[in-house]
């Protein structure tokens, strides 16, 4: 039987991977965990290719149980699946792909021949091993470069896009790739870009002005993932504090609460954005309106000239717990030393 796998599909098909063997077996799971690899490694070689996909298969859905016999049975199995990546059947190749990745970061010896999947001809074979290479995080990332002509492929670009995210700050060589795809006509990856260089973070500074251009991206999900990216970044982001002070105004709440959060992160840098967080402590939303209280904590002294707010939340806000800390931000605004001049000529 074959499966067809889309990008949404791809990550439940991982998770069935790793699903245990059913408690019907009749063998006493240890014992027949020692041979089974070797079993399935001899139908790996038989002359009939559904015999062959059904065994690379059956081997996806015993791998939390080969993990738990130790490196030993890790590595055997993992050779089983890392010569079914060449099989000529490609249902084949793609269970393997499949199962590797469901191993996760004890599979970064599978990473040379996983990234050689990524250039197999059958689509779906590229898929599970991106996938998988995400999956394996760190450990894959001499991968990167290979991720990266992939997204020149619209077949697997946003795969990629997602696996070097997941490999996360070891991708950084990445970031102008991820930069560019910021422009792409398609909104999925655009904010999959966004979200991936948010993963490299200080690393992805090169890409703040790309990012600071797509917080006027008509897509909300592509400017929620760069308020969020250049939060993560952290003080490189400062030339792309007004575009963060406009989000706080957004009309979407998950980008105005990623606004507040990001300039919690950024601390002092975020100073020109003191009176925005002032009037967004009346936001409707109550995570909202923490958030920005957290943000001008950050910067008590910066603080001092929205103190009148912090003290009318202190009395007015609706929620008792926010009340609270409130009045503790306002007490410590008070105490905070005011901030330093800024050096002539700034």
């Amino acid at each position: 039987m074959k499966i067809a796998i889309s990008v949404l599909t791809a990550t439940v098909a991982a998770i069935v991977c790793a699903a245990p063997l059913s408690a019907q077996d009749s063998q006493p799971k240890t014992t027949k965990l020692k041979n089974e690899p070797r079993a399935m490694a001899a139908m790996l070689q038989s002359p009939n290719a559904k015999f062959r996909e059904d065994a690379a298969r059956q081997m996806a859905k015993i791998v939390a149980d080969v993990t738990a016999q130790g490196p030993e049975a890790v590595a055997e199995f993992q050779g089983c699946l890392r010569e079914a990546l060449k099989d000529p059947e490609k249902g084949v190749r793609e269970a393997a792909a499949q199962a590797l990745g469901a191993f996760g970061p004890a599979a970064r010896d599978a990473v040379a021949d996983l990234t050689a999947a990524t250039k197999d001809v059958e689509k779906l074979v590229r898929w599970q091993a991106i996938y998988a290479l995400g999956r394996i995080g760190p450990d894959a990332r001499d991968a990167v470069a290979t991720l990266v002509e992939g997204i020149k492929d619209s077949d697997i670009c946003f795969g990629c896009i997602a696996a070097i995210g997941m490999i996360g700050p070891d991708a950084k060589s990445a970031a102008p790739a991820l930069a560019g795809c910021l422009e792409n006509k398609d909104p999925l990856i655009r904010a999959a870009a966004a979200e991936s260089l948010g993963k490299i973070g200080p690393d992805a500074k090169d890409a703040v002005p790309a990012l600071a251009f797509a917080l006027k991206d008509p897509r909300t999900e592509v400017i929620l993932q760069a308020v969020i990216a250049l939060g993560r970044i952290g003080p490189d982001s400062k030339p792309a504090m007004a575009g963060l002070s406009l989000a706080l105004r957004h009309n979407d709440k998950d980008i105005r609460l990623a606004a507040a959060q990001a300039m919690e992160k950024l601390g002092k840098i975020a100073a020109s954005a003191v009176a925005d967080l002032g009037d967004t402590l009346f936001d409707k939303e109550p995570t909202v309106r923490q958030a920005a209280l957290a943000a001008l904590m950050t910067m008590p002294g910066e603080a001092k000239q929205v103190i009148k707010q912090v003290k009318r939340m202190a009395e007015t806000d609706s929620r008792p717990e926010l009340k609270k800390l409130a009045e503790q931000a306002a007490a410590a605004i008070e105490k905070a030393a005011p901030p330093a001049p800024a050096p002539a000529g700034n």
